[in-house]
């Protein structure tokens, strides 16, 4: 079996990260511990909010990505048809883990460090949270190399 080389951090694809924002945001929405999600809804999701079509290999691929590194448990719950023996597909049970309850709060805790609350519009249009009045990835890239230079001198 095939296994992720273990890193200090794990750094999700843009695609990755969205199916983690969906997950999540379903979970602390419905307060539930576990769903029933389809490929189909999830798919529906990613391209209503997310702007992202995804073709159900590259979901899979990415789901199992998150399986491996322990953010998302999944059941799968197909069975097979005992008069044609065909398999019936029926939607996974997905569980959150609080790996992923982690991944978000440790987020939200940086951006609130960093004294600005981006909206999930301003992250999905890829701003990204610096300290002052950055507001996109060109000056966050800035300030973060000025504070390091700062740091280094100082």
């Amino acid at each position: 079996m095939f296994t992720y080389p273990t890193t200090t951090e794990f750094a999700p694809n843009k695609t990755c990260l969205r199916i983690m924002k969906q997950l999540h945001g379903y979970f602390s929405a419905t307060k539930k511990g576990w769903a029933h999600i389809s490929q189909a809804w999830l798919m529906e999701q990613l391209e209503k909010y997310e702007k992202q079509t995804v073709p159900s290999s590259t979901l899979n691929y990415n789901l199992r990505i998150l399986e491996d590194h322990g953010f998302i448990q999944r059941q799968k719950r197909h069975i097979r048809d005992n008069a044609t023996g065909q398999i019936i597909f029926r939607p996974s049970m997905y569980k959150i883990t609080s790996k992923l309850r982690k991944f978000f709060s440790k987020l939200a805790g940086y951006f609130k460090r960093c004294g600005w609350t981006p909206t999930l519009r301003q992250l999905g249009n890829g701003f990204t949270a610096a300290v002052g009045l950055v507001t996109n990835r060109k000056e966050a890239f800035d300030e973060y190399r000025r504070q390091t230079r700062a740091r280094g001198s100082g």
